[in-house]
């Protein structure tokens, strides 16, 4: 019957059962030990946690050494569900979740977003620094290169309609990237929690099961860090999320500036014919035919002559409408008819 790596026997046995005391033999991995030949002495509990936060940033790069070390102290390959290998994935994820966490921050509103997108958000997503091209704009919501970019949603102008582009790109994008960062942090606490029992608690299964010794090593190794890889993975999911929420903001950003400065020049233009209009009087009854003119009608509908006064002597503080003929206009219509 097969054999674990560090527990010898005549039948199944887990390569990785922790020491409660006192001296344990170890049978070798594949014939040598996972770290040479080796015994297990009891020490200390442990007591630790997944996963890091910014305000503790100086433990979270300490505390893996530091209980690598109380390993080493305690001569302990195993114990209390860990050893060098899942310890070190555990730090590495922690280090992971610190940076994934530093840079979700970044995008915190878009949980606001998420709420409503429908009226004005205090806040805004942003990430790279202002393009030198664009230092002479108001500074608000831009597109840069290399997927840097920043949408303002508290803008008073294009604030709501930039909250709702974002919104549906939510919509029509998976959930899982606009799932809150806490979600992979907590996964990764669980996993660590859970390694400190998950072997012993499933190991048995397999120990009893019929299989080669092949088959048992790998499914006793792979039950042993099962809670450390999907720590590991946790991780790097949320650092990759950050990666694909970038580019689909960015992809955003770039349509939101082009539908702002689309609506920007109609603004200006239509600023710039009001006020090129306001310059002119215009007929509101044609003096050629006597046909009705609308009031943004510059020529007659019916016979095509300019409704444009000539002459007008007087104020002119917006766009006008003569609305009767009045001395002036019977005066053109005679001197037309002679």
């Amino acid at each position: 019957m097969a054999s674990g790596g560090f527990h010898g026997g005549s039948s199944h046995s887990g390569g990785f059962h922790s020491s409660g005391g006192g001296g344990f033999h170890s049978g070798g991995f594949s014939g040598g030990g996972f770290s040479g030949g080796s015994h297990y002495s009891s020490g200390g509990h442990y007591s630790g946690g997944g996963g890091g936060d910014g305000s503790g940033l100086i433990l979270l790069f300490v505390w893996g050494p530091l209980l690598i070390m109380f390993y080493a102290s305690c001569e302990a390959e195993v114990y209390l569900g860990l050893n060098y290998l899942n310890i070190l994935i555990f730090w590495i994820s922690g280090i992971l979740f610190y940076i994934a966490g530093k840079q979700y921050e970044r995008t915190a509103v878009i949980e606001d977003v998420k709420r409503d997108c429908n009226h004005r958000i205090l806040g805004y997503v942003w990430h790279g620094s202002l393009p030198s091209f664009l230092k002479n704009t108001d500074q608000k919501t831009w597109a840069g290169e290399y997927c840097d970019y920043k949408i303002v949603f508290y803008d008073k102008e294009y604030g709501e309609h930039n909250a709702r582009m974002v919104g549906e790109l939510i919509q029509r994008t998976p959930k899982i990237i606009w799932a809150p960062y806490q979600i992979w942090v907590v996964i990764g606490i669980l996993s660590f929690i859970v390694t400190l029992f998950f072997y012993e608690a499933v190991i048995p299964f397999f120990e009893n099961a019929i299989m080669s010794d092949v088959a048992f090593e790998f499914f006793d190794n792979l039950v042993f860090y099962f809670p450390s890889i999907i720590c590991g993975l946790s991780a790097i999911t949320s650092l990759v999320i950050v990666a694909i929420k970038d580019s689909l903001l960015y992809e955003c950003a770039v349509r939101i500036v082009h539908d702002n400065m689309a609506a920007q020049k109609k603004l200006r233009t239509e600023t710039q014919i009001a006020n090129k209009m306001s310059e002119k009087w215009y007929y509101n009854i044609c003096p050629n035919c006597g046909a009705n003119g609308g009031y943004t009608n510059r020529f007659c509908h019916s016979c095509g002559s300019s409704l444009e006064v000539n002459e007008f002597n007087g104020s002119i503080s917006g766009f006008h409408r003569i609305t009767e003929y009045g001395e002036k206009a019977n005066k053109e219509q005679a001197n037309k008819e002679k």
